[in-house]
Order: structure tokens, then C-alpha cells, then sequence
């Protein structure tokens, strides 16, 4: 039997999807959305990659929104940030590792 959430997570997981189809700097991105435990209406998108990490916060009212279907701008562009601002994070600890590891020689 399927929670009530489940269909819910499964939207999110499309809306997240498709928001890394917008670079190909998101393509190694990783995320996963949860529910918060007391209030079970709020739901995290946490977006990762290495030790760079962002939360995207999903209201109530924002995730019914999404489980009716429609498309949520605000959130589409909050997840699309943190994407972008996880990607350079990353891009730039691994520059900057790279740097150290040349000095090293």
C-alpha cells in the first residue's frame, strides 16, 4: 500500500530531474528529497555533490501545488540554484585541490 507521500516524492523527483536537464554542469549532481519528520507536510530537496550541499525548503502549500500538477516557478528556480550553486562549489574545491596537489609535486 502507497503512502499518500509516495506520489508526491515521485513528482518532486520529476521536478528535480527535470531541472538538471537545464546544464550539463548539473549532470553529476546528486539529490534526494525527504520528509520532514514533525511536520509532515514540509518536504527537503537536498541537493549534493562531494562535501557541497544545499537544502531547498518545499512548503505545504507548495507541494500540493506540485501534487495537483502544476508547475511551480518559484520552486523550479529555488531547486535550479541550489543546482548551480553546488556545481561551482564543487567545480571550485576540485580546482583548488588540484592546485595543492600540483604544489605538492
Amino acid at each position: 500500500m502507497s503512502r499518500p507521500s509516495d506520489s508526491l516524492l515521485v513528482k518532486l523527483t520529476n521536478v528535480v530531474s527535470k531541472a538538471k536537464l537545464f546544464s550539463s554542469n548539473f549532470a553529476n549532481v546528486d539529490f534526494r528529497i525527504y520528509q520532514d519528520e514533525v511536520k509532515k507536510e514540509l518536504f527537503f530537496i537536498e541537493v549534493s555533490k562531494g562535501r557541497c550541499s544545499r537544502r531547498v525548503l518545499v512548503d505545504g502549500r507548495t507541494a500540493e501545488n506540485v501534487k495537483k500538477g502544476n508547475t511551480d516557478i518559484i520552486l523550479l528556480r529555488e531547486i535550479r540554484g541550489a543546482l548551480q550553486f553546488v556545481a561551482n562549489q564543487a567545480r571550485e574545491l576540485e580546482a583548488k585541490a588540484a592546485r595543492i596537489a600540483e604544489r605538492r609535486r
